[in-house]
């Protein structure tokens, strides 16, 4: 490769996705790292109109500062605006319970905007390249993320570009090496405390040795996935048009046309994914007989209503995620605030689980609908499973030694006329329990609260 060739494969594939203008601002992320470095020099080179930002986040002692030093540096020798914030990433961690890698991430690109808006910029461009794609495809199959998780990193989002997709991690470290370009080394990239460290250390070097051109064989592959993607995305559509229809306050979906594809299962989720409809809830749609009938479910801001072969969103004026939620009899799952697994059957049907605090049985004969779903409030009591003697609730919070998060976090479920039956994930209250002579269950299985 010679010098010019790096600067022309970013440029290639600045204008193959159409990515920004020769006449558009572009602010670059930097960090110091040499993959930075190479975009920021390349785009210099070429000629692009370019500011640069760098985030110090703070978590690497004096090595942060070494960083946010090298990147002001380079920017004054390039003649490059430098926009530069400081970030106290493990206190947003922590208020936020994030962890360091996802804290980081959220101050980063919520600050690029900012000051992309405030700079009358068009575009954030930033450094991932061909390697990173291939990490991230194993990141996501780890998570069990589908088709559209396994298509690599777009080039274009929004207002942030990635110019350096095409390029590798090699080919970055051998245009600096000729250009003769210093930059720093993140020390913490050595680690493997992080995920994607744990891939590019430990397990893509494994792949490696069986084929040393795993990672070129990996981007092919991941190309024909996104061309599937394309393909899938296509057919959705057209679906959506036959299935699909919409009034002011209610979505309608056929569901005949998607069992009629042979893939009912599949298609139901792409279709919901508009929505944002949970994985688990769309799971338990799919279960139901297509000719069934009278199934609810709730998801986000969506009561979602199972007629036949239709279903219908509907879409509430209040946030789900508030104060208070109703459970209709016979809903099957919800999504917000808590994700709740619901089954009615007889005592023969149900397993009842005891040792799990997440998943609770109740004598369903007991029980006035709808649930209600709500945190708790001064003066609220309740009658603990195997005590069978009133308890005010702040008073089992002090025995249970629970912190002030952790009671405002807490939910309960209760009675239409406000009978406490669970602490969600603590104690249920005596007075719906199975017992012999019950004949009738309700279990519940909080999905979100397992440890």
């Amino acid at each position: 490769m010679t010098d010019s060739n790096f600067p022309d494969k970013i440029k290639s594939n600045i204008q193959k996705n159409n990515l920004f203008k020769k006449t558009d601002k572009i602010i670059v992320a930097i960090s110091g790292g040499p993959d930075s470095v190479a975009l920021l020099l390349s785009l210099w080179e070429l000629g692009y109109n370019i500011e640069a930002a760098h985030c110090n986040f703070h978590l690497r002692g004096e090595e942060s500062d070494r960083d946010m030093n090298f990147t002001t540096a380079l920017s004054a020798a390039l003649k490059v605006k430098l926009h530069v914030t400081h970030f106290n990433t493990a206190e947003f961690a922590q208020s936020r319970q994030l962890s360091i890698e996802m804290a980081a991430r959220q101050l980063r690109y919520n600050w690029f905007e900012e000051i992309r808006k405030e700079n009358n910029a068009q575009y954030i461009a930033v450094a991932h390249h061909a390697n990173d794609v291939v990490e991230t495809f194993f990141i996501n199959l780890t998570r069990g993320s589908g088709l559209h998780g396994l298509t690599g990193i777009k080039a274009k989002n929004g207002s942030i570009v990635r110019p350096m997709l095409t390029v590798t991690r090699q080919e970055i470290i051998q245009y600096l090496d000729q250009k003769q370009q210093s930059y720093v080394i993140d020390s913490t990239n050595n680690e493997s405390e992080y995920v994607r460290n744990k891939f590019r250390n430990i397990i893509i070097p494994q792949f490696e040795q069986i084929n040393p051109s795993f990672n070129a064989s990996m981007l092919r592959t991941i190309k024909h996935l996104s061309d599937c993607e394309t393909f899938v995305c296509n057919q959705i559509k057209s679906l959506k048009q036959t299935a699909v229809t919409a009034t002011s306050n209610c979505t309608h979906i056929n569901l005949e046309p998607l069992a009629a594809t042979g893939n009912y299962a599949f298609t139901l989720f792409e279709i919901l994914r508009e929505w944002n409809i949970t994985p688990h809830i769309i799971e338990s749609i799919s279960r139901c007989p297509i000719e069934s009938s009278g199934q609810y479910f709730r998801s986000g801001q969506y009561k979602i209503l199972k007629n036949r072969t239709t279903l219908e969103l509907i879409k509430e004026d209040q946030d789900s995620s508030g104060e208070l939620v109703e459970i209709p009899q016979h809903t099957i799952a919800i999504s917000a605030p808590v994700a709740l697994q619901i089954q009615e059957g007889t005592a023969q049907e149900i397993i009842i689980e005891k040792k799990n605090p997440y998943i609770a049985t109740f004598n369903i004969e007991k029980i006035t609908f709808p649930l209600i779903l709500r945190h708790w409030k001064e003066g609220d009591y309740f009658y603990p499973l195997g005590a069978g003697v009133r308890k005010k609730l702040s008073d089992f919070f002090i025995n249970e030694k629970m912190s002030r998060n952790e009671k405002s976090a807490t939910w309960l479920l209760t009675t239409a006329d406000n009978q406490i039956m669970w602490i969600v994930g603590k104690r249920i209250d005596n007075r719906f329990r199975v017992d012999s002579a019950t004949t009738k269950v309700l279990r519940i299985n909080a999905l979100q609260q397992q440890p």
